[in-house]
């Protein structure tokens, strides 16, 4: 049961990559002085698409507008910048919000 649940994943992701591929090739030259991500890698170092960590939060009435939302996001610390050498030698991480709670700070892209 385990295995095939993992095989229909694995299979999903596939095609998923490959759909993403494709986009990518047919619209590359439009975006070309755009830094763009697709994919993203996780916390527990499996890349995913970078729409996987789009969620919305259930916040009911606690944030009423969208100003309150920014403010609510403001309150997260921001982590330095990376320097151009280090991001390009370094594949960035995205975190959960569980995880970015813990840390108290998130990147610029994770906010």
């Amino acid at each position: 049961q385990i295995h095939n649940v993992e095989q229909q994943r694995t299979e999903v992701m596939r095609q998923v990559f490959e759909s993403l591929d494709r986009w990518w090739a047919n619209y590359h030259e439009l975006y070309r002085t755009r830094h763009i991500r697709l994919f993203a890698q996780t916390e527990s170092s499996l890349f995913l698409p970078v729409t996987s960590f789009i969620t919305p939060l259930e916040a009911g009435r606690a944030l009423d507008s969208p100003s309150h939302a920014l403010r609510w996001v403001s309150l997260i610390g921001t982590e330095p910048a990376a320097s151009a050498s280090e991001s390009a030698a370094v594949e960035p991480r995205w975190h959960s919000l569980p995880a970015l709670w813990a840390k108290g700070r998130a990147t610029a892209e994770e906010k």
